[in-house]
């Protein structure tokens, strides 16, 4: 069973600082400030693992997969929330994915304390932090990959 890569975009994929390309999705009139090599990075990541968008941008991630010429893939859903101190994506993910032993690889950008607790009561998930200035860099890009061939065996 391939792993499932929850993939952030906002100081992921799109990124603050110098190193970015303007890419002008297709179908919107969003520029998407894109870290390099990102369309290479996420046709092997959709062949390796089970990818889901995990963002704000919700089904609107999907403009950023066509521009690298991938299928639409499914994005965690926002659910409410019981707690404010709580991570809406932990809960989305729980939500989407219940089983605990489901291998899960996430990239983000800015993990909350609370979501590293979560991680370690969840077990069997990877939290990959990349700085939001530079997003995926090829060192990033090559972790989270060895990450999810590791979580295949």
């Amino acid at each position: 069973m391939k792993p499932i890569l929850l993939l952030d975009v906002d100081g992921v994929l799109s990124i603050g600082g110098d190193q970015r390309e303007t890419v002008h999705l297709p179908g919107t009139y969003l520029p998407l400030w894109a870290c390099r090599n990102w369309k290479s990075f996420l046709r092997k990541v959709d062949r390796i693992s089970e990818l889901v968008w995990c963002t704000c941008w919700m089904e609107r991630a999907n403009w950023i997969g066509k521009a690298a010429g991938i299928p639409e893939r499914p994005h965690i859903p926002m659910v409410a929330i019981e707690r404010k101190d709580q991570d809406w994506k932990c809960v989305s993910v729980d939500h989407m994915f219940p089983d605990p032993a489901r291998k899960l690889v996430w990239v983000e950008d800015g993990f909350r304390d609370d979501t590293h607790e979560w991680a370690k009561r969840r077990g069997n998930v990877k939290l990959i932090h990349v700085r939001w200035l530079s997003g995926l860099t090829k060192r990033s890009m090559r972790k989270v990959i060895r990450h999810l061939e590791r979580a295949t065996t």
